[in-house]
């Protein structure tokens, strides 16, 4: 073992940082104490050994080296070195350092001072072990997708040009800071499509490319616009859980093909202050995971102090299915979707009842079919606020660094961009707003109303499992995102959405020339307010039977 010394600052004062490696593992550390030896009451320098380090840890921490165990309330739960330097003892908090062969992190990140963060400066994500420690999100590490600010990091949003254009952050978004007062350490930024415009685009990107789905032949699609976090999710079983967000879909579809836990909450429950914009009418934060209990943990944690935590939490009675939705051809797909869903009606006594969502609306809303009346809504609410809100400060900001340069962004950003200054779209934006609004008000009134006993009348269950596996390669064409499709019900109305897996099917890979596996995952809604029933829902299906964690790589289900 070689230990190798290299210095870092902390605020005013040079911190030590210690990298080594440990039967093939890659180790860091960095400095949080030094002491003089006459108050080494702890005994810690009694353990240093020939190569100059000395190993304890506090807390559960089996990693090899680490087997000195130490009762301290001076540090925190985790793994630790220590030195003896210029007649000083210096502790360091160790971490592994763990290889992003997905390509999904921005960058890794550790604590620095007063609440801040710097990124990690070698190669690879610094992990600390899962120790324990205070709250019930304790022992968990998570990545967030890079539309998040945090403080001391720099924000890019996908774009090489924004994190150019402004400094490292000076404060955590919402969100971020409430996961850590719960408890849970976060590792690192994963990536987004840039500006969380479209889904992934398979090489049009112009600064950052896609990360990869580990799932089946490796080479599948990880959908977007939160690439990076279902990415991590799917890839490293040393990532508990992953921050992103959705607008039109950003959670539900990288959920769906990784199969991985996703939830979408209802609409504009949640702080979303420090997080770069998309549609702000429409944008929600949300999470992923790959346990129902750690997917649970999560939320009790979010909803915390918000309406969404709900003092009674009682499943409704009938399960709702979409008349539109058309039977996915692979029959075993089918066979098992369908089997999924017999089992929920008859382990929880639910009934099942059919809406045909067009047919309500023309009854009730407006007679013209919904694909027509909102085929231009979402596009012209996105291109008009991304330009607004983004490109106009940042073109701004990018100029003055340049000397009056345009930023370089991808062909899908420059589209939207460009359709955000068309005079005809922003003379229609007021119109699509009025609308969004039209449709949160008839959902909610004819589709899922609120019970007064299980607050939603009812669960909608259905699934978002394609029938051709969407790949990495093959060039998709970048537009503006618009029409009308089966993630925007549950946008335009607010409403709190899960993604849940349920199994696996065969495809032949054209990459690998033999049958894989990919995941097949089951969606269920509720009213808008009623995320707790969703998660309610989570752990009576996991206490029956009817799901489990899934497994890292290319099976979900080891078979």
């Amino acid at each position: 073992m070689k230990a190798t010394f290299g210095l870092s600052f902390l605020s005013l004062a040079a911190a030590l940082d210690f990298q080594w490696s440990y039967e093939g593992q890659q180790y860091w550390a960095t400095e949080v104490n030094r002491i003089d030896k006459s108050d080494d009451t702890l005994g810690l320098s009694s353990h240093i050994g020939h190569e100059g380090l000395g190993y304890f840890k506090v807390g559960n921490v089996d990693w090899p080296q680490f087997c000195r165990s130490v009762t301290s309330d001076e540090y925190e739960p985790g793994a630790y070195v220590v030195a003896s330097i210029s007649g000083q003892l210096v502790i360091a908090k160790a971490y592994n350092v763990m290889p992003d062969p997905a390509q999904a992190f921005m960058t890794g990140v550790v604590p620095a001072c007063n609440d801040s963060y710097k990124p990690f400066s070698g190669n690879g994500i610094p992990v600390p072990p899962a120790a324990g420690g205070d709250g019930p999100l304790a022992g968990l590490r998570f990545a967030v997708k890079d539309l998040y600010h945090v403080k001391g990091i720099e924000t890019f949003a996908g774009s090489r040009a924004y994190g150019a254009s402004y400094p490292p952050q000076n404060h955590t978004s919402g969100m971020v800071r409430k996961t850590l007062a719960g408890g849970a350490t976060m590792v690192g930024k994963v990536k987004t499509t840039q500006f969380a415009l479209t889904t992934t685009r398979n090489g049009w990107e112009v600064d950052f490319h896609d990360p990869f789905n580990s799932r089946g032949d490796g080479y599948l699609s990880t959908a977007g616009s939160s690439s990076g976090p279902g990415s991590a999710m799917v890839a490293y079983d040393w990532l508990d859980f992953a921050i992103g967000s959705d607008t039109g879909g950003s959670v539900r579809y990288p959920a769906n093909h990784g199969g991985i836990f996703g939830y979408r909450p209802s609409q504009n429950y949640y702080d979303l202050a420090g997080v770069v914009p998309c549609v702000l009418s429409l944008d929600t934060p949300g999470f992923f995971a790959r346990s129902p209990e750690v997917f649970k943990k999560v939320f009790d944690v979010w909803s915390a102090g918000t309406e969404l935590a709900l003092d009674k939490v009682a499943l409704p009675s009938k399960l709702m299915y979409w008349a539109e939705q058309v039977p996915l051809e692979q029959e075993e797909a089918q066979n098992m979707l369908t089997g999924f869903f017999s089992k929920i009606e008859s382990t929880f006594n639910m009934t099942s009842v059919t809406t045909n969502l067009t047919e309500v609306w023309m009854e009730n809303a407006v007679n013209q079919s919904l694909n027509d009346y909102y085929n231009t809504v979402y596009g012209d609410m996105n291109s008009r606020e991304s330009w607004d809100l983004i490109g106009v400060p940042l073109f701004q900001a990018y100029g003055e660094l340049t000397a009056g340069a345009a930023p370089p962004v991808d062909p899908a950003t420059n589209i939207t961009w460009t359709s955000g200054q068309n005079e005809t779209i922003r003379v229609r934006y007021d119109e699509a707003l009025r609308r969004g609004q039209q449709f949160r008000e008839f959902y909610s009134e004819h589709v899922m109303p609120h019970n007064a006993d299980t607050c939603t009348d009812s669960i909608i269950a259905f699934t978002y499992h394609g029938d051709t596996p969407e790949n990495r390669v093959d060039l998709v064409p970048f537009a503006t995102t618009g029409g009308w499709y089966s993630a925007l019900p549950g946008s335009y109305a607010g409403a709190p959405e899960i993604i849940v897996p349920i199994g696996q099917v065969p495809y032949w890979s054209k990459f690998t020339l033999r049958t894989e596996y990919r995941p097949l995952s089951a969606a269920f809604q509720a009213a808008r307010g009623c995320d707790a029933v969703l998660f309610k829902f989570v752990e009576e299906m996991a206490k029956a039977g009817l799901i489990s964690e899934v497994k890292t790589g290319r099976l979900a289900f080891p078979q």
